[in-house]
């Protein structure tokens, strides 16, 4: 997923005839990036500055919230042992045992609710789905946190219906199949409705749009359409968009967390409803008018794109709605099928992963860009992003020079600005438009180096006063929004 960036700019170049409008996928290429790359691929340790905002958050949850929680004090002491105890095992900046996105205070405490006890759980399978929603996560995390993501993603369905969540994504795959059957390889048109029903389904469980995108992918592949540089295009925009829209989306206003106590809890809760639905919105626009297929097969999703990103936005609505819910009536079952830990990656893992990913950036920046030494500089770099962070050692004490680092929606909102600025700079001086999205790119690829090693060596901050998160939020929000919209620097 964060090949999604390069991806973005090149086919924006191949669309618009390397015109001066390939600025605006430089633009939206890089919301797409900054949703990924801090949390996807190195969600290791972008995740320490978020565990260390919900520490600071859960201990001014005030004694209403502690009384309700009923003894979860003694557990937040326990998860910040933890975590003290992680920062002590870090080694090059990663910690020995990273925490997922979810709180374990409250969801620690010995307490259930009506939707422990629903029907649902007496059809047959249920230990085997139970057993895997908890033991592939941790498994893949070891080689892909992207792929053990993608598991997780759908947990709260198991929770809700049991063994009875893993017909979807079976489903899913026969679907995916029949329909590029149908297509011949995605080289006749391709049903709106089939299209559609999967993109929201796999929003909803990121398993679903998986499935539903390797049986897309055999049919392509056996029909030859695959090996052409539009159906690789297509099926590449097509499975991000199956499966990946919500896992990148919750990375950055994440979908599973307790529920909500106290005020502090419920405005962060809005925020995420929000700015989540929106992002969300956003992405699905932009990449569904990218679509278009060989033989112009996908015309008819791209002619909706507008209609499919308002239904991407209503799920999106439903899903943290619904999720929430969960946490609230299934506090026992969520214990079973969410891991609350993911272990550290083998060496020999890390290193296969870096290589898998440097072929595959090569492969696809080569087969838009072509080859030639600007291509090799942005593979370097993007080497570099992955590797670079990872070495630095943090910083054991707090600082401001943390709250300041751009993490998140700030981050977006920084390398999106970032983009446009090097798009406007460079325009007069680098004549085709080819040449200019993979210079700005690089620009972009740079900051964002800066950004993850700065984020590496400082990933805590002191606290301040919550009203000043809720400005700053807010403003944050606002200007991402007028920047995506390209209302704030149109480049």
């Amino acid at each position: 997923m964060n090949l999604l960036i390069a991806l973005h700019h090149a086919i924006g170049a191949f669309k618009n005839g390397h015109h001066a409008t390939d600025t605006a996928a430089a633009s939206a290429g890089v919301a797409a990036r900054a949703a990924t790359a801090a949390r996807a691929s190195q969600a290791a340790r972008a995740s320490s500055a978020a565990r260390a905002s919900s520490a600071a958050k859960a201990s001014r949850g005030g004694a209403a919230a502690k009384a309700a929680r009923g003894g979860a004090a003694s557990k937040a002491n326990t998860t910040k042992s933890t975590a003290a105890s992680d920062a002590k095992g870090r080694a090059g900046g990663k910690p020995r045992t990273r925490k997922v996105e979810l709180r374990t205070a409250t969801l620690s405490a010995q307490r259930t609710h009506w939707g422990d006890h629903a029907f649902t759980y007496k059809a047959p399978g249920l230990h085997l789905s139970d057993s895997f929603s908890i033991a592939a996560p941790v498994a893949l995390s070891k080689y892909s946190p992207f792929a053990s993501t993608i598991l997780l993603d759908g947990a709260y369905l198991r929770a809700i219906f049991g063994s009875l969540a893993l017909v979807l994504p079976i489903l899913s795959f026969i679907v995916g199949l029949s329909s590029g059957i149908a297509s011949h390889g995605m080289t006749a048109p391709f049903s709106l409705q089939v299209f559609s029903i999967i993109l929201i389904g796999g929003l909803f469980d990121a398993s679903i749009g998986l499935m539903a995108s390797l049986g897309l992918l055999i049919t392509t592949m056996a029909y030859g359409s695959f090996f052409s540089l539009t159906g690789f295009t297509a099926m590449i925009i097509v499975t991000s968009l199956w499966s990946g829209l919500g896992v990148m989306v919750g990375k950055v206003r994440l979908f599973v967390k307790d529920r909500p106590e106290h005020l502090a809890a419920w405005y962060e809760r809005l925020g995420d409803f929000v700015i989540g639905t929106l992002l969300v919105g956003y992405l699905g626009l932009k990449f569904i008018g990218l679509l278009a297929g060989v033989n112009n097969s996908l015309g008819a999703v791209h002619d909706a794109a507008e209609p499919l990103a308002l239904s991407l936005m209503v799920a999106t609505a439903i899903k943290y709605f619904l999720t929430t819910a969960v946490s609230h009536f299934y506090p026992a079952r969520m214990l079973k099928v969410y891991p609350t830990t993911l272990k550290k990656r083998p060496r020999n893992a890390a290193m296969m992963s870096l290589v898998g990913r440097g072929i595959g950036a090569f492969f696809l920046f080569t087969a838009f860009l072509g080859f030639n030494w600007l291509v090799m500089l942005l593979l370097a770099l993007y080497l570099l992003d992955v590797t670079l962070p990872d070495a630095v050692k943090p910083s054991e004490k707090d600082s401001w020079i943390g709250l300041i680092i751009p993490s998140n929606l700030g981050k977006i909102l920084f390398l999106s600005v970032a983009s446009a600025v090097a798009v406007l700079l460079l325009e007069d001086s680098v004549a085709a438009g080819q040449q200019l999205i993979t210079v700005s790119l690089i620009v972009v690829m740079v900051v964002a180096i800066i950004n993850n090693v700065a984020a590496a060596r400082w990933p805590s901050r002191p606290d301040v006063p919550d009203w000043v998160l809720y400005i700053g939020g807010f403003a944050i929000a606002l200007l991402t929004y007028l920047q995506l919209t390209e209302h704030l620097i149109k480049a």
